[in-house]
């Protein structure tokens, strides 16, 4: 099998991707995957990524002003840490993207926040087949997103459509918007995105700009150093985050060791024999260097625990292994050999260019808002209250998206109690 879409998502998964986000890039495959790829990619580059870096440390330090000032005591305060950071990203997917305040930190009534908030409270059924016939409450959550998103895409697509017959097509613009306004009116068949592809190449960055942080004071004191060579109230370049190695490895960990989607499941496109670089022994004794994969056989990959990657210790949370690097025997993914960006044509849009820049976007995200709040805070884990024993009572739990909950409170929705306090200046 030759074709780089020879392993197709699998049925309930590309189902359950264009029930929420209707026919964009998560849920299409092949050519019609790769005419979504070639257009949206402009809109990744490096130099467009690093325009956003401003906003990023913008909202990063109205995300700390909230917590301290809305939150906080003198001596400190439980706080359901989720609240507050998909409100910071949603607002950052908004202006980044789509020129658009969502005002999610300030508060503001939402249709989008609220639909998130229940969204991922109960997981989904791989029966994706039988939703659209028979939909539950949890798929019509995802098709009350779907609607939402799409009303607001339409929205600010109409707008920025009229704009550009106003003003002429000014192609050096190249935020999202842009261009998928210059797809829907493009002649070229293979450069055009119909008008329901634009919508639901909205809704999809909408959701995945919003969902998709004794090492404390290590870090604490990378970051301070950092700060006194910047010096004081002055904004950090993105070289400034990359010098920061325990910082970045520390990132690095936690995108390894807790993937956002744990999982990736891909189904044969047909029969194939795909070959073994470590041989494995069958159950009947048979030593196999290739494996047989049958037309619609469904693969499934856990992403996080890849042994031969890490060593015997990976699953456990050691970010100095991502310090001093050395080229590894096994390379995968797109960056410092993590799939949590996924690999190939599937990576995360923008990577398979040349300049494999796009997961800048999540990382300068990343460094922005954890050098904020660490700059400020100091976080702890929640002490035992009642039946709840800690972070020891929070799990890690598939609801599409990999989420946190307390154990045996699955009803409370997205839950993350941390014990947050003031640092002493």
């Amino acid at each position: 099998m030759t074709s780089a879409y020879g392993y197709p998502k699998s049925t309930d998964s590309a189902q359950i991707t264009t029930l929420q986000f209707g026919r964009g890039i998560l849920s299409v495959e092949g050519e019609t995957h790769s005419r979504h790829r070639k257009v949206l990619n402009p809109a990744f580059s490096v130099t467009q990524l690093r325009q956003f870096l401003n906003l990023f440390q913008r909202t990063s330090t109205r995300l700390a002003d909230k917590l301290q000032h809305e939150e906080l005591g003198s001596d400190g305060k439980v706080v359901n840490v989720t609240h507050w950071l998909p409100r910071a990203t949603l607002d950052i997917i908004g202006e980044s993207a789509f020129d658009y305040k969502f005002g999610a930190l300030d508060g503001e009534a939402n249709e989008l926040s609220e639909i998130f908030k229940h969204m991922l409270r109960s997981v989904n059924t791989p029966i994706a087949n039988l939703l659209l016939k028979f939909p539950g409450k949890q798929d019509k959550k995802m098709m009350e997103f779907s609607v939402a998103s799409k009303r607001l895409a339409r929205s600010l697509f109409d707008s920025a459509l009229k704009e550009t017959k106003l003003e002429g097509d000014t192609k050096s613009s190249k935020d999202v918007l842009s261009v998928l306004v210059r797809s829907n009116v493009a002649e070229d068949s293979k450069k055009a995105l119909s008008e329901d592809e634009v919508l639901s190449q909205m809704a999809t960055l909408i959701l995945a700009g919003h969902e998709t942080t004794a090492y404390q004071e290590r870090l604490y004191q990378e970051i301070s150093n950092t700060r006194e060579r910047v010096g004081p109230g002055i904004n950090l370049t993105a070289n400034d985050y990359d010098s920061m190695p325990f910082f970045n490895a520390v990132i690095k960990e936690g995108l390894r060791l807790h993937p956002i989607v744990p999982n990736i499941s891909r189904e044969a496109g047909s029969d194939d024999n795909i070959p073994l670089e470590y041989p494995v022994t069958s159950g009947s004794g048979e030593r196999l260097s290739h494996v047989p994969v049958a037309k619609g056989q469904r693969i499934s990959i856990n992403i996080a625990m890849l042994t031969q990657v890490w060593g015997d210790d990976a699953n456990r949370w050691r970010p100095e292994r991502f310090m001093n690097e050395k080229k590894k025997d096994i390379t995968v993914g797109v960056y410092s050999n993590l799939m949590t960006f996924s690999s190939g044509v599937r990576a995360c849009i923008g990577v398979i260019s040349l300049l494999h820049d796009s997961w800048r976007f999540a990382l300068m995200e990343l460094q922005a808002i954890l050098f904020s709040l660490l700059e400020r805070f100091q976080f702890f884990p929640p002490p035992p209250d009642g039946s709840f024993r800690g972070l020891d009572d929070i799990q890690r739990v598939p609801a599409g998206l990999m989420i946190p909950m307390k154990r045996g409170n699955w009803r409370q929705g997205v839950q993350m109690p941390l014990l947050v306090k003031l640092r002493q200046q």
